[in-house]
């Protein structure tokens, strides 16, 4: 077997662990004292959204990340991606893996004023399609700068309990592939009223126009209750909208949805935040966020590795709790860059995540995996299913870095031993294998557990 020799530089995030420390208040006093503080914030978010009408589509995940890099004063940047897999009905499958869709900003620089926040931005779209032959035609890329202005955190208050938040963008393709505009004009407009300091329902409006070219303008109309459950948000929602910008393989334009928003953040406010004790029998979600990038050395049809892996405990236990948790991994010939998504490996599984010494958890499992092709149509594609357990200490999670296998104890890192092995049985195959099973064993070198600012 070849071996590969592999680079890999990973960013974890774990809001649902981090420590008790007033991340806004941190934020507050390095903008009035000019101090600079090293990745000060971040926010992740899971959304799984239900298609009510459509002929050919089911549904569709989308995954949000913000990662604060560096603040100083009162300049910021950051990180942001946003990842939305489209699922639907196939002649060989009932629900199958359709598009991916990315929309990122490499670089967001804002200045934070006494009137809203002013920025600049790089930023990159892209869409890909799954088992489906599509040439250079029709694979769509963005990469662009542009201008944006949005309100501060606190949004224009209306009343004591209303308030609106707004944001605006322009931007410009520096390059693009079969993208149908050159500049895309971007507004967002949500409104809030809070009930309690822990619930408010909400309205929000977004719309994007194009132009010059075919598409016109897309946009989306969405209302839901916004619910605060310790440092988690749940946000049930109802959403309409139409799609212009890529319209390929989509029979239906107009789409009517209903989801769940699990999110959570490390600098959120939280003055309002509701508590949990360890004695309740039910702790609030927890969600987790792993997102690395690799490079493959020795192989050059592998050659780049995406990889973006999600856990939700929706129900927490004392001594346990039920997950659900989605992996996500593309790579890419050595002619491309890595964000042209060739081999693709899927994975979605739910269990139960049972507590049994230190820091050491036993969990029985169901998964679902699926390999693919991006944008072509590969007869090596298949899925499997499996139900197993996995026995791991809670750092080895996505986005996990607590561990009681400390190696060194330092003011803001650590030396973590993270224990993992697994053991799976095989109930469905379309190689017929019988049996799988493996082990694996990582450490986290260094593991930030706390803001650096000076």
């Amino acid at each position: 077997m070849k071996k590969l020799l592999t680079a890999l530089l990973a960013l974890n995030v774990l809001i649902s662990a981090a420590p008790e420390t007033d991340a806004a208040g941190t934020e507050e006093r390095n903008i009035q004292t000019g101090r600079y503080a090293f990745l000060p914030r971040g926010t992740i978010a899971v959304e799984p959204e239900q298609y009510l009408k459509s002929s050919t589509e089911d549904g569709a995940l989308k995954r949000f990340i913000d990662i604060g890099l560096l603040r100083y004063g009162a300049l910021n940047f950051s990180f942001m991606m946003e990842e939305s897999a489209v699922f639907g009905r196939t002649e060989q499958k009932s629900r199958a893996l359709k598009r991916i869709q990315y929309d990122m900003k490499y670089i967001n620089a804002e200045y934070e004023g006494d009137r809203g926040v002013l920025s600049f931005f790089v930023d990159h779209r892209c869409l890909n399609y799954v088992n489906t032959t599509a040439d250079d035609s029709v694979t769509e890329r963005w990469y662009g700068i542009g201008l944006g202005w949005r309100t501060v955190k606190e949004g224009l208050r209306l009343s004591e309990r209303a308030l609106i938040n707004a944001s605006f963008a322009a931007g410009t393709a520096l390059h693009r592939e079969n993208y149908p505009s050159n500049a895309v004009l971007s507004l967002d407009l949500s409104g809030v009223f809070r009930i309690r300091p822990f619930l408010a329902p909400f309205i929000r409006l977004e719309g994007e126009i194009y132009t010059p070219g075919p598409a016109g303008m897309a946009g989306t109309a969405e209302g839901g209750l916004s619910i605060l459950c310790g440092r988690t948000r749940l946000t049930p929602f109802i959403r309409m909208g139409f799609i212009t910008d890529n319209d390929l393989f989509i029979s239906d334009r107009r789409y009517v949805s209903t989801g769940l928003r699990f999110e959570t953040s490390i600098a959120e406010d939280r003055e309002n935040e509701s508590h949990s004790s360890p004695r309740e029998k039910i702790m609030p979600p927890e969600i987790g966020l792993t997102g690395s990038y690799a490079k493959h050395f020795s192989d050059e049809i592998r050659n780049y590795r995406s990889s973006i892996a999600s856990r939700i405990d929706v129900l927490n236990f004392r001594n346990g709790s039920v997950f659900a948790s989605i992996e996500m991994n593309h790579s890419s010939p050595k002619k491309n860059s890595g964000l042209y998504p060739r081999y693709i490996d899927y994975y979605h599984e739910t269990g139960f995540s049972i507590h049994v010494l230190a820091d050491i958890f036993i969990e029985p499992l169901y998964r679902y995996t699926e390999h693919s092709a991006g944008n072509t149509v590969d007869d090596d594609s298949y899925s499997v299913h499996l139900a197993g357990f996995r026995i791991q200490s809670k750092g080895m999670r996505p986005g996990g870095i607590n561990s009681e296998a400390r190696l060194y104890e330092g003011e803001n890192f650590s030396f973590i031993f993270t224990p993992r092995a697994e053991g799976e049985m095989l109930f469905q195959n379309i190689n017929g294998e019988d049996i799988s099973a493996h082990m694996s064993l990582s450490a986290d070198l260094i593991a930030f557990h706390n803001t650096i600012s000076h």
